[in-house]
């Protein structure tokens, strides 16, 4: 059993999120010989797993297993019943949708079989419930003080509070609290620890519209592929995710492998349907590639049709396919013996996972032998094979790209890939269009739509923004009142800063007129004489092109007259080395161009003060 000493849990990895998942278990499940840990995550998968296998990951899919270290957590006696912990870790990427999605899980999880289960999730910014909600956490509560404190429990966000004093008779701790002790009081009082209203309310904002919102986040689009690749994808669609960021992230070795195409050759090719998140299609489609011609892509013309841009996404996906093959390939041949994959007829966990999903409407009524529902028969074999019935390897976790090649070098091997072609191009003619893909151009609008919608807009920061705008400045900054210099107490209420920002628009409408007058005063330029002076050191036109004609011919005289110059004498020490023609001046500014290679320096500041910007194609 684990001792109740407090121990810093480790740092999770950039663009992943670690998620504990603790049961109770009963005093006969306590006090076995056999871990029941397999039998937990095979119950705990089964209740979600209709969402499991309808999502597609961006990179690493939800799994539990044993705490390598501590598989248990004692009680606050010591003795039965306990806990047992089970962890899991998925990496992201560039998706952040996939931790809020698990964060909505393991939030179902938990109101699914309370009070038994508590889970808490973190990322590499540490407790980032907290940080969606720090607008109205307590001002004790920060990253030093939330160890052990921040739970799951009941469908809700649970935060222990902090005690007064060591000596105060309360449950709560004054200290930082020990696993077993958190878990104790989550369980025993959840009215003293869940969090207020508002907190859960910011919370459950982010996660606003599972599972309907996985349907938001698809992009379905129909691609011409190899003949084999169109019967994996139908089989097996979770291989998507790996095969797009295998093609994204290439390397000159993966290119080479792709001149001979030997596991999806491109000679017989048909069009299908898939279904990619938005974040894998916008990956695959951006970028250009441009196959070795020996290889056998043809792409049909013009490249604006839609005939073009599905053979173009074809070609990229089976790729992507390929370089996990090859690379299986050449792991394979390294390994001495492969791991065989054990029937399942006899398995009762697997049948009890099977009926879950029956109950839970996974084979949408699909004819036992059918099509379709031999395709989500295999999707939910291989994920329980992979994720559930392996889970209490050491190395489950592993590498999902390797798991993936190794999957599809199965799947190429074996002979139940056959796909019959007149059956599959009839089909393509049936195929709905693709979905538009028109959300991949950001505009100004819709941009600020999205802004919106993540965060409604403060109409205080508005107002002080505003209120910034109108202060007048000087080189040494903005001229703030000494109450607004040395700041506000974090204490004001939100009230009296509406009332100080609804006076201050009368101060403002006031001071505007005066403050722009007085700026009138002190500065004066005439940006006439300023552009007439650039003309004719740079020979360049800044007026109206109607009267450039004769501005050669300009000369300084207009600028300074004969007293002002013999006031102002220039020592010739300080003319050594200036170009004499303006010939000389317009080749050392196109020269200092051209060194800079496109990168920001003195002769494209220069070009871009006057609103002239070097053209790349002549560097």
């Amino acid at each position: 059993m684990a001792s109740r000493k407090v121990t810093r849990l480790p740092r999770v990895p950039e663009e992943s999120v670690a998620y504990d998942v603790f049961y109770r278990l009963s005093s006969e499940e306590a006090s076995s010989s056999d871990p029941p840990h397999q039998e937990i995550i095979s119950t705990l998968v089964s209740n979600v797993a209709h969402h499991l296998l309808a999502y597609i990951w961006h990179k690493e899919p939800f799994s539990l297993r044993p705490h390598p270290s501590t598989p248990y957590v004692d009680e606050e006696d010591g003795n039965p019943p306990a806990w047992a912990w089970l962890i899991g870790e998925t990496s992201f990427g560039e998706n952040v949708e996939d931790e809020w999605f698990i964060v909505w899980l393991l939030l179902q999880l938990t109101e699914a079989f309370s009070p038994d289960l508590i889970a808490r999730v973190r990322d590499s910014d540490g407790e980032f419930l907290l940080v969606e909600a720090a607008e109205h956490l307590p001002e004790w509560l920060d990253p030093n003080s939330a160890r052990n404190r921040v739970f799951l429990h009941g469908g809700g966000l649970h935060v222990i509070g902090a005690g007064r004093d060591p000596g105060w008779v309360s449950p709560i701790p004054s200290g930082v609290p020990s696993l077993s002790d958190a878990l104790h009081l989550v369980r025993r009082l959840p009215h003293l620890t869940r969090a207020p209203s508002p907190v859960q309310r910011d919370v459950r904002g982010r996660i606003r519209g599972y599972p309907g919102r996985m349907e938001e986040s698809v992009h379905r689009v129909n691609v011409r592929v190899p003949v084999v690749l169109a019967g994996m994808l139908e089989r097996e669609p979770w291989l998507v995710s790996p095969a797009v960021h295998a093609f994204h992230h290439r390397d000159p070795i993966d290119v080479k492998a792709l001149r001979a195409m030997k596991f999806f050759p491109p000679e017989t090719c048909v069009t299908t349907r898939v279904t990619f998140t938005r974040c894998l299609y916008a990956m695959l489609s951006s970028g250009k590639y441009e196959p070795d011609h020996r290889t056998g892509w043809k792409f049909p013309l013009p490249p604006s049709s839609a005939e073009y841009k599905s053979a173009v996404l074809g070609m990229k996906l089976a790729c992507g396919f390929e370089i996990l093959a090859v690379e299986a390939e050449r792991a394979s041949k390294s390994e001495s013996n492969g791991v065989a994959s054990a029937s399942l007829d006899d398995d009762p966990k697997w049948k009890e996972f099977l009926k879950s999903l029956e109950d839970k409407g996974y084979f949408q009524g699909e004819v036992e032998g059918s099509q379709k529902q031999k395709a989500l028969m295999s999707s939910a074999r291989e994920y329980y094979q992979r994720h559930v019935r392996d889970c209490d390897v050491e190395s489950s976790r592993g590498d999902f790209r390797r798991r993936a090649g190794k999957r599809i070098l199965e799947l190429c091997r074996s002979k139940s890939l056959d796909v019959d072609l007149e059956e599959a191009e009839r089909r393509a003619q049936s195929l709905p269009p693709s979905d538009d893909d028109s959300w991949l151009d950001l505009t100004p609008e819709s941009l600020e739509a999205l802004l919106l919608r993540l965060r409604p807009e403060d109409p205080e920061i508005a107002d002080s923004l505003r209120l910034f705008l109108d202060r007048s400045s000087s080189f040494e900054g903005v001229d703030l009142p000494k109450s607004e210099s040395r700041g506000g107490s974090r204490k004001t209420s939100r009230n009296e800063r509406r009332k100080k920002s609804s006076t201050a628009s009368w101060d403002r409408k006031i001071s505007t007129a005066s403050t722009l007058s007085n700026l009138s005063d002190r500065i004066a330029f005439d940006p006439e004489k300023m552009n007439a002076a650039l003309s004719h050191f740079l020979d360049l036109d800044l007026g109206n092109e109607e009267e450039t004609s004769g501005s050669e011919d300009s000369d300084m005289s207009g600028l300074m007259s004969e007293e002002e110059e013999e006031e102002c004498p220039i020592p010739s020490s300080v003319l050594e080395g200036i170009p004499e023609t303006d010939a000389d001046i317009d080749a050392s500014l196109l020269k200092s161009v051209v060194d800079e290679a496109g990168y920001p320096g003195p002769g494209a500041s220069v070009l871009a003060s006057l609103r002239r910007f070097p053209n790349p194609s002549v560097m």
